[in-house]
């Protein structure tokens, strides 16, 4: 059972390690980085550069419109077939608690305006959509494997806390007015547990909305091929991105960002899986898990910055060479940080799934979760 966990025990361990590792070979202080709560940074962000704002924005929207055009419908053999048809069932009995839990959220947000409203409310919105998919398709994340539901709110605590750490060396975003370490240290990681399940709950009712049920599920096959060579360079890279956060934290954080998965997949690559984990049914035509996987995280994030200006604010940020437009108080290239942060949220969803691949029992059935189309 421990042996599925090794992949992300690699990945912590080089995520808490390598950034104090670089800082002390560079010669910077601990001090600087070592703050909770990290109420302002420790020095001022480089200015917003409109070279490097405009470039990093077209260098997105070419990303997002290359992907976009690989996973396009197409009529090829061998394409990915649609979701089997689930069968509808009735609202359970436990559906009252999520609505009942967003309406005490906005309470709470709007009378005393409250950290606490922020996990509070996503908990009823992970309850309200298990429930609705339930509703539409006979199936839910929380029926079909209480355990595996369960397992991911402590690996979304984990997973917070992994991204908190980098993020004291990298400094992108700080909480002003936080209250003291033991409350702030509560509070945070109330917010992280729901994040994962909420994402993994979203992506699978994502799924049950007929507009998007077959998105990108009849793109032409990817030829991913041999991929072992890519593993060593991926770790390399992913490395030094955290190494570099010690250092030259203003320059190379787009690089630390996209560190940890790139250290998932080099560590994938490495295992000799290049058609499983993320890559799963790229290979049939199949990017329907990418992509709703993506859109999910950038809802989460649109309803948790939403919630940050209502309420708030809770956390600013403060990107170093990025500017421009700002929607919701966060420059648009930063929007894009959002997309490998959710495929690294699905990537340790896998891994918490290890110990239930193979095993069926007569309460949980199918297993890992399905997305059921009526």
């Amino acid at each position: 059972m421990f042996a599925a966990f090794i992949p992300l025990v690699i990945v912590q361990v080089l995520c808490l390690t390598l950034p104090p590792l670089g800082a002390l070979v560079a010669g910077q202080p601990l001090g600087q980085f070592l703050r909770l709560p990290l109420e302002a940074r420790a020095w001022d962000a480089l200015p917003p550069d409109p070279a490097v704002t405009w470039t990093g924005l077209a260098l997105g929207a070419a990303l997002i419109a290359l992907v976009l055009w690989r996973s396009r419908a197409c009529r090829v053999a061998g394409a990915a077939q649609s979701p089997a048809p689930g069968r509808a069932a009735g609202w359970p009995r436990w559906t009252w608690v999520g609505p009942s839990l967003l309406l005490a959220a906005l309470a709470i947000g709007h009378l005393a305006g409250g950290r606490l409203a922020g996990p509070l409310g996503l908990l009823g919105l992970i309850l309200g959509l298990n429930a609705h998919s339930l509703r539409r398709t006979g199936s839910c994340l929380l029926t079909q494997n209480p355990r595996y539901f369960l397992a991911l709110f402590p690996a979304g605590v984990v997973l917070g806390w992994t991204l908190h750490w980098l993020n004291l060396y990298l400094q992108l975003w700080h909480y002003p007015g936080a209250p003291g370490p033991l409350p702030f240290a509560l509070l945070a990681t109330l917010d992280y547990a729901v994040l994962l399940p909420a994402l993994v709950s979203l992506r699978q009712w994502l799924g049950t909305l007929p507009v998007l049920a077959h998105w990108g599920r009849r793109a032409e096959p990817l030829d991913i091929g041999n991929l072992r060579d890519t593993g060593w360079p991926l770790m390399a890279l992913g490395s030094l991105g955290l190494m570099g956060a010690g250092v030259w934290p203003d320059w190379i954080w787009p690089l630390t960002w996209v560190s940890p998965l790139l250290l998932a997949i080099g560590l994938h690559t490495i295992g000799g899986g290049p058609r499983s984990g993320l890559w799963a049914g790229l290979d049939r035509g199949d990017w329907g898990r990418l992509l709703l996987t993506v859109l999910a995280a950038l809802l989460l994030g649109l309803t948790a910055q939403a919630w940050n200006r209502w309420a708030g604010p809770f956390w600013v940020f403060d990107l170093p060479l990025i500017g421009g437009p700002s929607p919701l108080d966060l420059p648009l290239p930063g929007w894009l940080a959002l997309v490998p942060l959710g495929l690294l949220g699905l990537w340790v969803a896998d891994q918490v799934a290890g110990p239930w691949h193979g095993r069926v029992k007569p309460r949980f059935p199918q297993f890992p979760v399905k997305i059921l189309v009526k």
